[in-house]
């Protein structure tokens, strides 16, 4: 009896851990990404050309967005992180890429975290 007495206290603050989590600075470290039904929202659009902006200037690239075909968002705090995969025009055609930008939308400010093309 007394060891299963023991062992409920040893569990007991495990039940309550989600919701501890959920309120601490540790616990805006998980991050659940979460799909973009409205990939024609102006903003993800401005987003994505972000993206491909920022490649063009880095990469010496000439890049144009054709798409967004898909993307996902996870909102950590003040930040937003977007994963988009869009559909882009260049010298080797149109190919899809992968991009994940972070944005402070209080501070108007974005960047791009990496931006690839995807496998055909």
């Amino acid at each position: 009896m007394q060891q299963s007495h023991h062992f409920l206290i040893l569990l007991l603050p495990l039940l309550f851990l989600p919701f501890i989590a959920s309120e601490s600075p540790l616990g805006s470290m998980v991050r659940v990404w979460t799909p973009r039904k409205d990939i024609k929202d102006p903003h993800v659009i401005e987003i994505a050309k972000f993206a491909v902006d920022e490649y063009n200037k880095h990469a010496r690239s000439s890049l144009k967005l054709v798409m967004v075909v898909s993307g996902e968002i996870v909102q950590v705090d003040l930040r937003t992180t977007y994963l988009l995969f869009l559909q882009a025009t260049g010298r080797a055609g149109k190919r899809m890429y992968r991009a994940v930008v972070w944005e402070k939308a209080w501070r108007s400010s974005k960047h791009l975290i990496s931006f690839e093309p995807l496998e055909d």
